[in-house]
């Protein structure tokens, strides 16, 4: 049987066709009216906001998943958090969101700071015993406090801020100043600072380098939404925190793009564009860049940043956040009596944290070797099995009972995770006054938004609070 002759000039026409749909297919796919760079509350937020109003939004995003600096570690029991560890009762725009997506929550039957002991260096110090311990330098009537109740009683007492609101306030920029030289002022000594902040999240790498008015913020802000009717309340949400983004993600029309690298983003007299490290080019009428200050450092802008805002971009520290988990194979602490956490003042190791997972409230699944600032930036400088080494040879110096009964589960350092660079960022001395209120602006087609550019709440709440104005904006724009 003799062969079908072939038309080549036939199948040249079929093929040249047949490449041009795929490229206006693929086009189609990369354009949108607004695309979101970030996966992350505040982006994904910001998609469904301007969803909501008819706009066409495309989300990418680097990771292979959503939530940015929300993960739970599914793979541990009790699904510990790694990053966004409780919601207060006060988050209002994120429980309004959680009942629009269906993201179940439930109260949090634990504190970050709860069945913690005491240690100086390696060395345990019961409670009975502290009073009087040579390292105990609080003052003379709360010799009983444990460092961190202290601290919480200091900001009470000295804080000149009548609400959160008021660090923007002119009248208060005087205390834009390093956190530790205002602690100095109110006559804090520097043994006094070095014990009762070691385990704090609010600062950066150190009280040197966050702004007062940053720290008085928070206070005030998180004792006013941490409280439901005059009880301490708080909320996780049901299974782990970073259901929540997956809830937003489920709601998407379009599908996320994960995997998208940015490179470079530029805006024309007509539209905008973003390129991808795949190659990868997205078009659209406005860009949402939820992308964390010091990554964004890395990406070609064009139209460069300009002013404060570049100045913002460019200088405001982040904090290192470095984690180790462990699960206990038995109950070390019933054996030596304490309690299974410790705030350790002056080890490699800044909070021992149990996560209370199970379904009785009181079982602890796993705990969390957490440091903080200078000690996560000293972790990594290190090799990660020698983090890990390190962290149990500090806890068993401290804990002989605890030696060989914890098996390492998971490691987290936030620095070293290319699209975060750091977890929390927060204004340093000087920088409110010269930043907050610049930092966030649209800069010709691209739109800012972020936890970071929050004024009035932190956390997730100031992602939602971001992604509120960062959809206003493209909608005015549009």
């Amino acid at each position: 049987m003799s062969r079908p002759r072939i038309d080549r000039r036939k199948a040249l026409i079929v093929g040249a066709v047949s490449a041009a749909v795929h490229a206006r297919t693929a086009r189609a796919q990369n354009e949108a009216k607004v695309l979101v760079i970030g996966a992350g509350i505040s982006g994904l937020e910001t998609a469904l906001l301007l969803q909501e109003q008819g706009v066409d939004a495309q989300v990418i995003e680097a990771r292979n998943r959503v939530g940015g600096r929300v993960l739970s570690l599914d793979h541990i029991p009790g699904s510990p958090e790694a990053g966004a560890n409780t919601m207060g009762a006060g988050y209002a725009r994120l429980r309004d969101a959680a009942a629009r997506y269906g993201a179940a929550y439930k109260p949090n039957s634990q504190s970050y700071l709860r069945g913690l002991e005491i240690v100086i260096g390696d060395q345990l110090v019961p409670i009975k015993q502290w009073p009087d311990h040579p390292a105990n330098v609080l003052p003379r009537e709360f010799k009983t406090d444990a460092p961190w109740r202290y601290y919480g009683r200091f900001m009470k007492d000295h804080v000149p801020l009548p609400t959160p609101f008021d660090w923007l306030d002119p009248q208060f920029a005087h205390l834009d100043v390093s956190f530790d030289d205002w602690m100095l002022s109110q006559g804090a000594s520097s043994e006094l600072i070095d014990l009762c902040c070691n385990h704090k999240w609010e600062y950066n790498n150190s009280t040197h380098d966050v702004s007062a008015l940053v720290v008085m913020m928070e206070y005030l802000w998180g004792r006013s939404v941490f409280v439901d009717n005059g009880v301490q309340s708080s909320f996780v949400f049901t299974g782990g925190n970073q259901r929540m983004p997956e809830a937003m993600a489920s709601h998407l029309k379009r599908d996320i793009h994960f995997g998208r690298e940015v490179v470079s983003m530029m805006s024309t007299k007509t539209g905008a564009e973003a390129r991808c490290a795949d190659g990868t080019v997205y078009r659209a009428e406005r860009i949402v860049c939820s992308i964390p200050f010091p990554v964004l450092r890395r990406i070609h802008v064009d139209p460069a940043f300009t002013g404060a805002q570049r100045a913002a971009i460019w200088s405001i520290p982040r904090q290192m956040v470095t984690q180790v988990h462990l699960v206990p194979k038995a109950k070390f602490w019933d054996d030596d009596g304490y309690n299974p956490g410790m705030g350790i003042a002056h080890g490699p190791v800044s909070l021992l944290m149990p996560t209370w997972g199970g379904d009785d409230p009181n079982d602890v699944t796993s705990l969390m070797a957490l440091m903080l600032g200078n000690k996560a930036e000293r972790a990594d400088q290190m090799e990660e099995s020698d983090v890990k080494a390190m962290v149990l040879a500090s806890i068993e110096k401290i804990r002989p009972a605890a030696k060989g009964k914890l098996e390492v589960a998971g490691y987290k350092s936030w620095y070293r995770d290319p699209f975060s660079s750091g977890d929390w960022t927060n204004l340093g001395p000087g920088q409110v006054t010269r930043f907050a209120e610049k930092m966030g602006a649209p800069h010709h087609r691209i739109h800012i938004c972020g936890d970071a550019t929050g004024l009035a709440a932190r956390g997730m709440e100031a992602a939602m609070e971001s992604a509120e104005r960062a959809a206003v904006e493209v909608l005015a724009a549009l």
